[in-house]
């Protein structure tokens, strides 16, 4: 059976959920439109202006799912989708950061700054200090780091995107082979979950590694680039490690008790009704860290 909407706990959550939504993208839109306004670095704005949008691009889905049910389930595999893009914009918008060079009234990026500043850092250390560190003495080696960097976040908009495909698929061909929601290892949804889990992981590690290393970068310190982008990606990471975990906890009925409700309901209303609430904090927390006042800094001087 599928939840009831009429049910005051459950409606009530679905409306109030999609009220703070619809304030959250206006508040979005009032960020991006400030972007806009005081575009003085476009390169790294306009990246900027995307992920600012997430909240929008994965909340959206998500409250469509808790409105029709495990039924268009397939809608997380969309919001997904974009978490990867975002992650691959993010590796593109540090770099850019990073080789910030402004002249007078104007910015440009500038390949040498970005490569002289990685190369100042000597080494890159893993986020496990015993796994040791990674010398870099020239541009092959800045690029062989951010190409490793960048793949590891390319892979994942590849990943989710075949996911997405196989969802599709399973769907069309009967509902039953995919079985939105139950972490049953018989069904589509437990593997589609295993493998999402296994590409985030590998680009996550690879980006906190990058993130540790260039928040040493003196113009990143001045920026605090560390604290905003630990916000995205654990927000990020959050949201693409819960749904199994919440798919494990309703199969052992330690969410709700499945005379009431299927596994797939417990699933699908409980992750995405999270996924929505995260985005509406990402939505208040990123108009206070990502202003446009930051590209009027002087980050060289």
């Amino acid at each position: 059976m599928t939840y009831n909407r009429r049910e005051i706990g459950i409606g009530g959550s679905i409306w109030a959920t999609g009220i703070m939504l619809t304030l959250s993208s206006l508040l979005i839109l009032s960020q991006l439109t400030q972007q806009i306004q005081k575009m003085k670095y476009k390169k790294a704005q306009l990246r900027l202006c995307f992920m600012i949008l997430a909240p929008v691009l994965i909340g959206w889905p998500s409250w469509v799912v808790l409105i029709l049910g495990p039924d268009a389930g397939i809608l997380e595999y969309v919001g997904d989708l974009f978490k990867g893009v975002i992650l691959f914009i993010f590796v593109d918008y540090s770099i850019i950061l990073i080789g910030w060079e402004k002249n007078e009234a104007d910015s440009e990026f500038s390949q040498a700054r970005a490569e002289g500043c990685f190369i100042r850092l000597e080494n890159v250390k893993q986020i496990c200090e015993c796994m040791g560190s990674t010398k870099i003495k020239n541009q092959e080696d800045v690029s062989w780091f951010l190409n490793k960097v960048r793949i590891a976040a390319l892979q994942t908009c590849i990943v989710f995107f075949c996911l997405l495909v196989v969802s599709v698929i399973l769907k069309l061909i009967s509902g039953d082979y995919l079985k939105y929601g139950d972490m049953d290892p018989t069904y589509g949804y437990f593997w589609i979950n295993m493998f999402k889990i296994l590409s985030a992981t590998v680009a996550l590690y690879q980006l906190f590694t990058y993130l540790k290393n260039i928040s040493q970068i003196p113009e990143m310190k001045l920026l605090q680039i560390r604290s905003k982008s630990y916000m995205i990606l654990l927000t990020l990471a959050l949201t693409l490690y819960q749904s199994a975990i919440i798919g494990g906890l309703s199969r052992w009925s330690s969410i709700s008790d499945e005379a009431n409700y299927s596994r797939e309901n417990i699933t699908s209303y409980t992750s995405n009704l999270l996924i929505c609430v995260e985005m509406i904090v990402l939505a208040l927390v990123q108009g206070t860290i990502f202003t446009a006042e930051d590209y009027s800094l002087d980050l060289h001087k």
